[in-house]
């Protein structure tokens, strides 16, 4: 339809604007904010998670940090990445998270609150979904979200290949909807972080919720669900047998879609503010503090936003773009754009998202008139 070649024109046009602007600030930008990749309690260093890795350095200072070893400073870190953590986080270092936020620091949460992956799946059939305990939740409940611990599925979802049997000689290999892999389409969200993108792909998705509303933060919803997907809550068997289900299935059981990714804006309370003696909150050699500065974070309910696929060769394994897709052997998703602007929009770099999301009307001429003179305005 003409909308529609309207609509991509527009999206074209502010992506090339985008792009002259990005390298713009690139070129003439005196300061380099610093990122920190957490580790310390179970988080992916592999080359799983290279893609994002060589992004950022290449827009920004990225380290290393470990919450073992020290406490993220928020004047130097501008930004923390919390990346699919599958170890519990001790108190030290969630209070240490906690009065990072409080100092103004921003994070981005890319969170699995079910312990699953395809990977179990590739030599049985059949394994289980179980809730990953890392010790997250009440502090996140504290700011304003709860995770839920269950899969959302989704027949608006990513393709799979799965051995329907053999064949002849061969086995036949056929697609099939992988409803575990739920695309989160952004065309009705306005915000410019999720603004003129392509389907973003995440895979054993759990739902979250708003909570604590009323005390000043601002939130706002940023991927989501549709109407065609429910919840599994756990423990729940994750089988391949899946993708026998049909549409009909969905239709009986629709939703208003279930929220995947959130962001949070304002001043945020302290999760510890009840939970230290008041010898450690009034000590001023600490410097607690039990409300932050004007901050901001984003949730994701998802760890595997952030992963990017790999292919052996010779000396092991080479990682493929984030978005790839090895069906359509292209990118086709846009999981790292969506992850460059929230950590753009996280670092205040709103100038520069803010263009993505600019509607550009283009002026187009008259076509009766084309048609009817074509020659002469030719020559």
């Amino acid at each position: 339809p003409q909308e529609d070649v309207e609509a991509t024109r527009n999206a074209a046009e502010a992506l090339l604007e985008n792009k002259f602007a990005t390298a713009i600030d690139k070129m003439t930008r005196v300061n380099v904010p610093t990122i920190a990749y957490v580790v310390g309690n179970g988080e992916p260093t592999d080359l799983t998670v290279n893609d994002l890795g060589e992004s950022l350095r290449n827009e920004y200072r990225l380290g290393i940090f470990n919450l073992k070893q020290g406490y993220p400073d928020a004047s130097i870190i501008k930004t923390l990445l919390i990346v699919k953590p599958k170890e519990t986080f001790i108190d030290e270092d969630l209070l240490k998270l906690d009065q990072y936020v409080m100092n103004g620091g921003k994070v981005l949460w890319m969170i699995d609150p079910v312990l699953t992956d395809l990977d179990s799946l590739r030599t049985r059939q059949e394994t289980m979904a179980m809730s990953n305990e890392n010790g997250l939740y009440e502090q996140l409940f504290e700011y304003g979200v709860r995770l839920n611990r269950n899969i959302v599925i989704d027949f608006q979802c990513a393709p799979i290949a799965f051995d329907a049997g053999p064949k002849g000689n061969q086995r036949d290999m056929q697609m099939f909807n992988w409803y575990y892999a739920p695309l989160m389409f952004t065309q009705d969200m306005s915000h410019p972080i999720v603004s003129h993108l392509d389907p973003i792909k995440l895979e054993f998705a759990s739902s979250l919720d708003t909570v604590n509303a009323g005390k000043g933060i601002k939130k706002t919803p940023l991927l989501k669900s549709s109407v065609l997907s429910r919840t599994w809550n756990t423990p729940v068997r994750i089988n391949t047998s899946i993708v026998s289900l049909d549409q009909n299935y969905f239709e009986a059981n629709k939703s208003n879609g279930h929220l995947t990714a959130l962001l949070m804006e304002g001043e945020f309370p302290s999760a510890y503010y009840d939970k230290l003696p008041s010898s450690i909150r009034l000590d001023k050699n600490i410097g607690f503090k039990n409300k932050s500065k004007s901050t901001a974070m984003i949730v994701i309910s998802d760890g595997d936003v952030v992963k990017n696929g790999m292919i052996p060769n010779q000396s092991g394994y080479t990682p493929l773009p984030l978005g790839y897709d090895r069906y359509a052997r292209g990118v086709i998703y846009d999981n790292k754009e969506f992850l460059m602007n929230c950590i753009n929009y996280l670092l205040d770099d709103k100038s520069l998202i803010s263009v993505r999301s600019r509607t550009i009307k283009l002026r187009k001429l008259d076509s009766k008139k084309i048609a009817h003179q074509k020659i002469g305005i030719q020559l």
